[in-house]
Protein backbone atom coordinates (compact mmCIF):
# COMPACT_ATOMS: atom_id res chain seq x y z
CA UNK A 1 0.00 0.00 0.00
CA UNK A 2 1.10 3.17 -0.97
CA UNK A 3 0.63 6.75 1.30
CA UNK A 4 1.33 10.31 1.74
CA UNK A 5 2.81 11.37 -1.94
CA UNK A 6 1.94 7.73 -3.28
CA UNK A 7 -1.77 8.25 -2.61
CA UNK A 8 -1.69 11.46 -4.74
CA UNK A 9 -0.12 9.64 -7.77
CA UNK A 10 -2.12 6.30 -8.09
CA UNK A 11 -5.44 8.87 -8.09
CA UNK A 12 -3.50 10.44 -11.14
CA UNK A 13 -3.48 6.99 -13.15
CA UNK A 14 -5.53 6.67 -16.39
CA UNK A 15 -7.69 3.11 -15.35
CA UNK A 16 -9.80 3.04 -18.63
CA UNK A 17 -13.81 3.94 -17.58
CA UNK A 18 -13.04 6.48 -15.13
CA UNK A 19 -13.36 10.25 -14.91
CA UNK A 20 -9.64 10.11 -13.56
CA UNK A 21 -7.48 13.15 -15.80
CA UNK A 22 -4.01 12.66 -16.53
CA UNK A 23 -1.76 15.85 -15.18
CA UNK A 24 1.55 16.59 -17.04
CA UNK A 25 4.87 14.56 -16.53
CA UNK A 26 6.26 15.51 -13.41
CA UNK A 27 10.20 16.13 -14.22
CA UNK A 28 11.18 13.78 -11.30
CA UNK A 29 11.07 10.38 -12.79
CA UNK A 30 9.87 8.54 -9.78
CA UNK A 31 6.88 11.21 -9.47
CA UNK A 32 4.79 9.48 -11.79
CA UNK A 33 1.63 7.66 -11.85
CA UNK A 34 0.51 3.62 -11.32
CA UNK A 35 0.47 1.36 -14.43
CA UNK A 36 -1.75 -1.88 -13.84
CA UNK A 37 -1.62 -2.45 -17.47
CA UNK A 38 -5.19 -3.40 -19.34
CA UNK A 39 -8.28 -2.02 -17.72
CA UNK A 40 -11.12 -2.58 -19.59
CA UNK A 41 -14.59 -2.90 -19.10
CA UNK A 42 -15.38 -5.85 -21.63
CA UNK A 43 -16.32 -8.34 -19.79
CA UNK A 44 -15.12 -10.82 -21.85
CA UNK A 45 -11.56 -9.55 -22.10
CA UNK A 46 -11.34 -9.51 -18.06
CA UNK A 47 -11.69 -12.83 -17.89
CA UNK A 48 -9.18 -13.84 -20.02
CA UNK A 49 -6.72 -12.02 -18.12
CA UNK A 50 -6.26 -14.44 -15.04
CA UNK A 51 -4.46 -14.10 -11.83
CA UNK A 52 -2.50 -16.52 -12.82
CA UNK A 53 -1.11 -18.62 -15.99
CA UNK A 54 -4.05 -20.67 -17.89
CA UNK A 55 -3.87 -23.14 -20.65
CA UNK A 56 -5.16 -21.96 -23.33
CA UNK A 57 -7.29 -23.76 -26.03
CA UNK A 58 -4.87 -21.74 -28.53
CA UNK A 59 -1.63 -22.53 -27.35
CA UNK A 60 -0.39 -26.89 -28.57
CA UNK A 61 0.77 -28.78 -26.25
CA UNK A 62 4.11 -28.56 -27.29
CA UNK A 63 6.58 -29.57 -24.90
CA UNK A 64 7.65 -26.03 -23.60
CA UNK A 65 8.89 -26.20 -19.89
CA UNK A 66 8.51 -23.54 -18.05
CA UNK A 67 11.47 -21.67 -16.11
CA UNK A 68 11.42 -21.49 -12.60
CA UNK A 69 11.43 -18.08 -10.47
CA UNK A 70 15.70 -17.75 -9.99
CA UNK A 71 17.02 -15.18 -7.13
CA UNK A 72 16.69 -11.94 -8.05
CA UNK A 73 20.47 -10.30 -8.73
CA UNK A 74 21.58 -8.26 -6.95
CA UNK A 75 22.98 -5.97 -10.03
CA UNK A 76 19.00 -6.11 -11.22
CA UNK A 77 17.11 -2.69 -11.55
CA UNK A 78 13.87 -3.05 -9.51
CA UNK A 79 11.46 -1.50 -11.26
CA UNK A 80 9.40 -0.27 -8.50
CA UNK A 81 11.69 1.95 -7.31
CA UNK A 82 11.61 3.49 -10.48
CA UNK A 83 8.18 3.66 -10.45
CA UNK A 84 6.38 3.05 -7.06
CA UNK A 85 3.17 0.90 -7.26
CA UNK A 86 4.88 -0.99 -10.79
CA UNK A 87 3.26 -4.39 -9.86
CA UNK A 88 5.46 -7.60 -10.91
CA UNK A 89 6.79 -8.46 -14.13
CA UNK A 90 10.48 -8.80 -15.15
CA UNK A 91 13.38 -6.82 -14.52
CA UNK A 92 16.42 -5.19 -16.37
CA UNK A 93 20.22 -6.12 -15.48
CA UNK A 94 22.67 -3.72 -17.19
CA UNK A 95 25.57 -5.17 -18.69
CA UNK A 96 29.01 -3.79 -18.87
CA UNK A 97 28.57 -2.29 -22.52
CA UNK A 98 25.40 -0.27 -21.00
CA UNK A 99 22.88 -2.63 -22.86
CA UNK A 100 20.28 -4.75 -20.84
CA UNK A 101 19.16 -8.10 -19.88
CA UNK A 102 15.40 -9.17 -19.19
CA UNK A 103 15.11 -10.88 -15.55
CA UNK A 104 11.79 -12.72 -15.36
CA UNK A 105 9.96 -12.93 -11.89
CA UNK A 106 7.16 -14.88 -13.27
CA UNK A 107 7.07 -18.75 -15.22
CA UNK A 108 6.86 -17.31 -18.79
CA UNK A 109 7.31 -20.34 -21.18
CA UNK A 110 11.19 -20.47 -22.09
CA UNK A 111 10.68 -19.68 -26.11
CA UNK A 112 9.09 -16.75 -25.09
CA UNK A 113 11.65 -15.32 -22.75
CA UNK A 114 14.56 -16.22 -25.06
CA UNK A 115 12.04 -14.85 -27.81
CA UNK A 116 11.40 -10.93 -26.19
CA UNK A 117 15.61 -11.10 -25.19
CA UNK A 118 15.87 -10.55 -28.42
CA UNK A 119 13.30 -8.19 -29.44
CA UNK A 120 15.20 -6.33 -26.48
CA UNK A 121 18.58 -6.16 -28.13
CA UNK A 122 17.08 -5.34 -31.22
CA UNK A 123 15.63 -2.22 -30.24
CA UNK A 124 17.80 -1.05 -28.06
CA UNK A 125 20.07 -1.38 -31.47
CA UNK A 126 17.21 0.55 -33.37
CA UNK A 127 16.42 3.41 -30.90
CA UNK A 128 19.80 4.29 -29.58
CA UNK A 129 20.40 7.66 -30.91
CA UNK A 130 16.81 9.06 -31.10
CA UNK A 131 16.94 11.77 -28.74
CA UNK A 132 19.47 13.11 -31.62
CA UNK A 133 17.46 12.87 -33.89
CA UNK A 134 14.49 14.16 -32.90
CA UNK A 135 16.98 17.23 -32.06
CA UNK A 136 17.28 17.31 -35.43
CA UNK A 137 20.97 14.99 -36.07
CA UNK A 138 20.67 12.91 -38.67
CA UNK A 139 19.19 9.80 -38.98
CA UNK A 140 22.21 7.58 -39.53
CA UNK A 141 23.48 4.73 -41.32
CA UNK A 142 20.37 2.28 -42.20
CA UNK A 143 18.09 4.48 -42.08
CA UNK A 144 16.06 6.89 -44.35
CA UNK A 145 14.34 9.85 -43.50
CA UNK A 146 10.58 9.83 -44.71
CA UNK A 147 9.27 13.32 -42.83
CA UNK A 148 10.47 15.53 -39.97
CA UNK A 149 7.76 18.10 -38.06
CA UNK A 150 10.53 19.81 -36.24
CA UNK A 151 9.61 19.56 -32.39
CA UNK A 152 6.83 17.06 -33.71
CA UNK A 153 7.40 14.00 -35.00
CA UNK A 154 9.89 12.01 -37.06
CA UNK A 155 9.44 9.15 -39.19
CA UNK A 156 12.19 7.11 -40.72
CA UNK A 157 12.83 3.01 -42.81
CA UNK A 158 15.47 1.60 -41.75
CA UNK A 159 16.92 -1.74 -43.36
CA UNK A 160 19.46 -3.97 -41.60
CA UNK A 161 21.51 -7.01 -42.53
CA UNK A 162 20.51 -8.91 -39.86
CA UNK A 163 16.66 -7.96 -40.05
CA UNK A 164 14.49 -9.93 -41.94
CA UNK A 165 11.91 -7.01 -43.09
CA UNK A 166 12.00 -3.29 -43.09
CA UNK A 167 11.82 -1.15 -39.81
CA UNK A 168 9.42 1.57 -39.07
CA UNK A 169 10.32 4.18 -36.81
CA UNK A 170 8.62 6.97 -35.26
CA UNK A 171 9.70 9.42 -32.84
CA UNK A 172 7.19 11.81 -31.12
CA UNK A 173 7.10 14.21 -27.44
CA UNK A 174 4.15 13.51 -25.06
CA UNK A 175 3.31 16.06 -22.20
CA UNK A 176 2.82 13.06 -19.91
CA UNK A 177 5.55 10.77 -18.06
CA UNK A 178 6.36 7.25 -19.56
CA UNK A 179 4.36 5.75 -17.25
CA UNK A 180 1.39 7.03 -17.88
CA UNK A 181 2.04 6.36 -22.20
CA UNK A 182 2.83 3.21 -20.98
CA UNK A 183 -0.66 2.29 -19.22
CA UNK A 184 -2.33 3.50 -22.04
CA UNK A 185 -0.29 1.98 -24.71
CA UNK A 186 -0.66 -1.51 -23.08
CA UNK A 187 -4.42 -1.79 -23.54
CA UNK A 188 -4.61 -3.93 -26.17
CA UNK A 189 -8.55 -4.62 -26.42
CA UNK A 190 -9.06 -0.87 -26.63
CA UNK A 191 -6.29 0.27 -28.81
CA UNK A 192 -8.75 0.63 -31.94
CA UNK A 193 -9.27 3.73 -30.32
CA UNK A 194 -5.65 5.09 -31.55
CA UNK A 195 -4.77 2.92 -34.02
CA UNK A 196 -7.10 2.90 -36.67
CA UNK A 197 -5.71 -0.07 -38.17
CA UNK A 198 -7.12 -2.50 -35.85
CA UNK A 199 -10.18 -4.46 -35.89
CA UNK A 200 -9.96 -6.24 -32.34
CA UNK A 201 -7.72 -7.03 -29.57
CA UNK A 202 -7.49 -9.54 -26.60
CA UNK A 203 -5.54 -11.27 -24.34
CA UNK A 204 -5.00 -14.79 -24.28
CA UNK A 205 -2.70 -15.55 -21.53
CA UNK A 206 -1.34 -13.34 -18.88
CA UNK A 207 1.91 -14.26 -17.19
CA UNK A 208 2.33 -11.00 -14.53
CA UNK A 209 0.94 -7.18 -14.66
CA UNK A 210 3.53 -7.11 -17.50
CA UNK A 211 4.04 -9.82 -19.33
CA UNK A 212 1.07 -11.87 -21.56
CA UNK A 213 0.58 -13.52 -24.81
CA UNK A 214 -1.80 -11.16 -27.27
CA UNK A 215 -3.97 -11.98 -30.21
CA UNK A 216 -4.95 -8.79 -32.81
CA UNK A 217 -6.73 -8.49 -35.83
CA UNK A 218 -6.28 -5.67 -38.46
CA UNK A 219 -8.57 -4.72 -41.24
CA UNK A 220 -7.81 -5.01 -44.78
CA UNK A 221 -6.47 -2.85 -47.17
CA UNK A 222 -7.81 -2.18 -50.44
CA UNK A 223 -8.48 -5.53 -52.09
CA UNK A 224 -6.24 -7.37 -49.85
CA UNK A 225 -7.73 -9.65 -46.68
CA UNK A 226 -7.37 -8.50 -43.29
CA UNK A 227 -4.66 -10.12 -40.96
CA UNK A 228 -4.35 -10.92 -37.38
CA UNK A 229 -0.88 -11.26 -35.12
CA UNK A 230 0.00 -13.33 -32.37
CA UNK A 231 2.47 -12.26 -30.05
CA UNK A 232 4.25 -12.20 -27.04
CA UNK A 233 4.49 -8.95 -24.81
CA UNK A 234 6.20 -7.94 -21.83
CA UNK A 235 7.83 -4.27 -20.51
CA UNK A 236 10.29 -2.87 -17.93
CA UNK A 237 11.99 0.13 -16.89
CA UNK A 238 15.85 0.92 -17.06
CA UNK A 239 17.71 3.07 -14.48
CA UNK A 240 17.54 6.35 -16.03
CA UNK A 241 13.18 5.52 -15.81
CA UNK A 242 12.65 4.54 -19.72
CA UNK A 243 10.27 2.09 -20.33
CA UNK A 244 11.06 -1.05 -22.70
CA UNK A 245 7.59 -2.26 -24.32
CA UNK A 246 8.77 -5.47 -26.04
CA UNK A 247 6.77 -7.04 -28.46
CA UNK A 248 7.45 -10.48 -30.32
CA UNK A 249 5.80 -12.41 -32.63
CA UNK A 250 8.86 -14.79 -33.76
CA UNK A 251 8.50 -16.77 -30.15
CA UNK A 252 4.93 -17.69 -30.40
CA UNK A 253 5.27 -20.42 -33.66
CA UNK A 254 4.10 -22.85 -31.32
CA UNK A 255 0.81 -20.58 -30.66
CA UNK A 256 -2.63 -21.98 -32.97
CA UNK A 257 -4.72 -19.00 -33.93
CA UNK A 258 -8.23 -18.95 -32.76
CA UNK A 259 -10.61 -21.36 -34.57
CA UNK A 260 -12.95 -19.38 -36.86
CA UNK A 261 -10.31 -16.57 -37.83
CA UNK A 262 -11.19 -15.48 -41.07
CA UNK A 263 -8.26 -13.37 -41.25
CA UNK A 264 -4.52 -14.40 -42.65
CA UNK A 265 -1.92 -14.87 -40.05
CA UNK A 266 1.32 -12.34 -39.98
CA UNK A 267 4.28 -12.85 -37.72
CA UNK A 268 5.64 -9.59 -36.13
CA UNK A 269 9.09 -8.85 -35.92
CA UNK A 270 9.50 -6.29 -34.09
CA UNK A 271 6.57 -3.74 -32.40
CA UNK A 272 7.66 -1.82 -29.67
CA UNK A 273 7.64 1.75 -28.03
CA UNK A 274 10.63 3.05 -26.21
CA UNK A 275 9.49 5.64 -23.48
CA UNK A 276 12.20 8.10 -22.43
CA UNK A 277 11.53 10.70 -19.61
CA UNK A 278 12.42 14.06 -21.66
CA UNK A 279 11.98 17.18 -20.63
CA UNK A 280 8.84 17.51 -18.72
CA UNK A 281 7.35 14.32 -20.67
CA UNK A 282 8.26 11.64 -22.32
CA UNK A 283 9.76 11.09 -25.75
CA UNK A 284 7.94 8.17 -27.48
CA UNK A 285 9.49 5.64 -30.04
CA UNK A 286 7.75 3.32 -32.07
CA UNK A 287 9.21 0.57 -33.66
CA UNK A 288 7.59 -1.99 -36.42
CA UNK A 289 8.06 -4.72 -38.81
CA UNK A 290 5.46 -7.22 -39.63
CA UNK A 291 5.25 -9.66 -42.22
CA UNK A 292 1.75 -9.29 -43.85
CA UNK A 293 2.37 -13.13 -45.46
CA UNK A 294 0.92 -14.01 -49.04
CA UNK A 295 1.20 -12.19 -52.15
CA UNK A 296 0.95 -8.34 -51.22
CA UNK A 297 1.24 -5.45 -53.62
CA UNK A 298 4.08 -2.83 -53.09
CA UNK A 299 1.05 0.08 -52.71
CA UNK A 300 -0.85 -1.60 -50.18
CA UNK A 301 2.51 -2.31 -47.93
CA UNK A 302 3.78 0.86 -48.58
CA UNK A 303 0.15 1.86 -47.08
CA UNK A 304 0.61 0.31 -44.11
CA UNK A 305 4.18 1.03 -43.30
CA UNK A 306 3.34 4.43 -44.20
CA UNK A 307 0.74 4.16 -41.00
CA UNK A 308 2.27 2.28 -38.56
CA UNK A 309 4.42 5.26 -37.07
CA UNK A 310 1.20 7.69 -37.34
CA UNK A 311 -0.27 5.38 -33.93
CA UNK A 312 1.79 7.45 -32.13
CA UNK A 313 0.14 10.93 -33.29
CA UNK A 314 -3.17 9.37 -32.34
CA UNK A 315 -1.95 7.82 -28.83
CA UNK A 316 -1.01 11.38 -27.71
CA UNK A 317 -4.39 13.12 -29.11
CA UNK A 318 -6.38 10.38 -27.12
CA UNK A 319 -4.42 11.36 -23.72
CA UNK A 320 -4.97 14.80 -24.10
CA UNK A 321 -8.64 14.66 -24.99
CA UNK A 322 -8.93 12.60 -21.85
CA UNK A 323 -6.64 15.07 -19.68
CA UNK A 324 -8.91 17.40 -20.28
Amino acid sequence: QMHGKADDIARRSLPHGTNSTVTPAPKRISDTSQVTGSDSNNKDIQESLPATPIKSESVCEDPVKLLGTPAVPQNAIIPSQIYPGWGNGPCLIRSEDGTHKLHFDSEIPSRLQDGLQSGLRNIEFLSKNDVDIFEGASPGDGWTLISRDTGDTVTMRGEFDHLKLPVMKGITYFPFSPIQVAQRASQTDIKKQWDKMQASGQFLQKYDDHSCLVLEEFHGVLLVKGRHLIYARTAAPDENGTIWSIAEGLCTDYVQSPQGTRSVRGTLHIGSFVLRPYKDGSLVTYLASVDLSGSIPSSVTKIVQTRQPEVLKHLRAVLVKEAK
